[in-house]
């Protein structure tokens, strides 16, 4: 423990960034210093430091799955049930749709048969 007292806050973090890089970490990598920070003047337990940049971790690994996902689709981004064209569906096709919106089915217990 004496070790990790006597080492430079400048040479913990360079160690640090070095070993979030190895484990693909960048957002703690990025985030940890600032909420060390915030921790420190809100008395945060470490506990709560370390959830607040796993939180963060998780949160931008999320967003940036579901932009890769989008971008891998290669669906248009701009499609919304506002504006489909339920007209263009065939009359079954368009009562299925409209049960399946509606959620009436769950209601009843039903399984939804295409």
């Amino acid at each position: 423990m004496s070790t990790a007292v006597a080492i430079s806050q400048g040479s913990l973090q360079n160690r640090l960034r070095m070993h979030l890089t190895q484990l693909h970490l960048p957002t703690v990598k990025e985030v940890f210093d600032e909420a060390a920070r915030m921790a420190e003047a809100e008395h945060l337990s470490y506990e709560q430091y370390l959830l607040h940049v796993v939180e963060r971790e998780c949160e931008v690994r999320r967003t940036n799955r579901i932009g890769r996902i989008l971008r891998d689709s290669g669906l248009p981004l701009e499609k919304t049930f506002e504006i489909f064209k339920r007209e263009w569906l065939p009359r079954t096709r368009n009562a299925q749709l409209t049960s399946l919106l509606d959620g009436s089915f769950l209601d009843r217990k039903e399984n939804f048969e295409t």
